[in-house]
């Protein structure tokens, strides 16, 4: 009984021994190993491609994808000049630019303020609210003040043959005060460096924002663009500071023939404005026509400062200014129009043309129904601006091949059309030979009918 007594102590004591070892072995040699694999294992999905991890992630990647289409939705929406995607016929590679119904009528400008458009909250944000203008109502310019118009065109790199035509077109009308304002440096040496001949002039662009650096090639140009409109009206501002006058176009612009800057500088006017179709549809609404953002002159006096100082105030950094300017004139500089009630009278080429419409224009001829034709005047009570309106056909605004061109023709601003904005500068840049094919003006009996130099075939790097 002893002996089995102190058997069953032996074992209980080996028993002991065995869980006691068993414990061990778990809290010290399992434990740790399942942590550490735990650690490796999140130590990998955190350096695990993000690519990946959404490619195995079909809802993650569903909703982003909804939430992009969301996204370009309301960036349609919102009036921006998207590429238009058209079928075009052969040989009409540059007839119209966008649709004016996909311009709704109280669209969000995101570049003035926040939230949607409405007349009182553009009114509120301007510091000419309230301002009344009781100084002289004719800025005539001195005889010392005379000759001091700058004719001046924006580019970057991709319009630097554009450039060179309007500036060579210009030159063989007779004009020697324009310029090119480049508006990157590589552009402004190329310049320099390989076509010396030109004067041009530099003024850079802000720094891209990052925010834009990875949009899409369409919608990261667009903003590109409304910053090279929003720093135009920098320079401008700067120029007439200085006491110059500034005559503002853009390179598409066509001059068909010579009228001397003196003309403007001796008249009683500060600011000359071209009729444009219907953009922005509020403005048109309001009061039955719109100017040109591209095309204007403005004197070096104390009411234009005034305006254009508004007019970079609320523009910022980027800024449709088109739409801006004509908003800053129908609410803010409590215009007074003088019209002589015959500015529908005259049945120009654009009313004519809607009769004609063709597969690719469709709808595009509401944009030029009814339209004003003649010229007018102006005076704004809260800045003193004197403001005379250019005949329609005198700046001419329509299609590139009008069926009747205009007469005693200027400057002619055509609808040019391309499939997407990679087509933009050289669609641009036929614009020019269609016009002169289709309405021969003074400028093609001065090069004899045909031009001589082919513009496309230059090697702008």
């Amino acid at each position: 009984l002893l002996f089995l007594l102190a058997t069953m102590a032996r074992l209980s004591v080996v028993i002991a021994c065995l869980v006691v070892f068993a414990i061990n072995l778990t809290l010290f040699v399992y434990i740790p190993i399942v942590q550490r694999t735990a650690q490796l294992h999140a130590q990998n999905l955190a350096n695990a491609s993000p690519n990946a991890h959404i490619a195995g992630s079909f809802s993650q990647q569903q909703q982003q994808q909804e939430k992009r289409q969301e996204q370009e939705q309301q960036e349609q929406q919102i009036g921006q000049r998207e590429e238009k995607v058209a079928e075009v016929p052969p040989g009409n590679e540059a007839e119209v630019d966008i649709n004016p119904e996909d311009e709704p009528k109280l669209e969000k400008d995101s570049d003035v303020f926040e939230g949607p458009f409405t007349p009182e909250s553009f009114i509120a944000r301007t510091s000419l609210a309230k301002t009344v203008y009781d100084g002289p109502k004719t800025q005539r310019n001195q005889a010392e003040d005379m000759n001091k118009t700058k004719i001046v065109g924006f580019i970057t790199g991709t319009y630097g043959k554009i450039g060179m035509r309007w500036y060579d077109r210009l030159q063989t009308l007779g004009y020697n005060n324009h310029y090119i304002v480049c508006t990157d440096e590589e552009t402004f040496a190329n310049f320099q460096t390989n076509f010396p001949e030109y004067r041009v002039e530099l003024s850079v662009l802000p720094p891209f924002p990052p925010k834009f650096i990875n949009l899409r090639y369409g919608k990261k140009m667009r903003h590109q663009v409304k910053m090279l409109f929003a720093h135009r009206w920098v320079y401008m501002l700067d120029q007439l500071k200085q006491g110059n006058h500034i005559l503002v176009t853009d390179v598409d612009n066509i001059f068909s023939s010579y009228h001397s800057t003196e003309e403007l500088e001796r008249s009683e006017f500060d600011v000359f404005h071209a009729l444009e179709t219907k953009h922005p549809v509020d403005v048109y609404d309001l009061q039955g026509f719109v100017f040109c953002g591209g095309m204007g002159w403005f004197r070096a006096s104390k009411p234009t400062i005034r305006f254009i100082e508004e007019v970079v105030h609320r523009c910022g950094i980027e800024c449709d200014d088109q739409v801006l300017l004509n908003r800053i004139i129908a609410y803010v500089l409590h215009m007074e129009w003088h019209r002589s009630g015959d500015e529908h009278d005259t049945v120009t080429t654009q009313t004519k043309d809607t009769a004609k419409k063709v597969k690719v224009f469709g709808s595009h001829f509401k944009r030029i129904e009814g339209l004003i034709t003649n010229g007018f005047t102006g005076y704004s009570n809260s800045t003193g601006v004197k403001v005379s309106v250019w005949d329609r056909d005198f700046a001419y605004r329509g299609k590139n091949d009008p069926s009747e061109c205009p007469a005693n023709n200027w400057v002619s601003m055509p609808f040019v059309v391309f499939v997407s904005r990679w087509q933009a500068p050289s669609s641009k840049l036929g614009s020019y030979d269609l016009w002169d094919k289709t309405c021969p003006n003074p400028y093609t009996k001065l090069i004899g009918g045909k031009e001589k130099k082919i513009y496309k075939a230059i090697d702008f790097r």
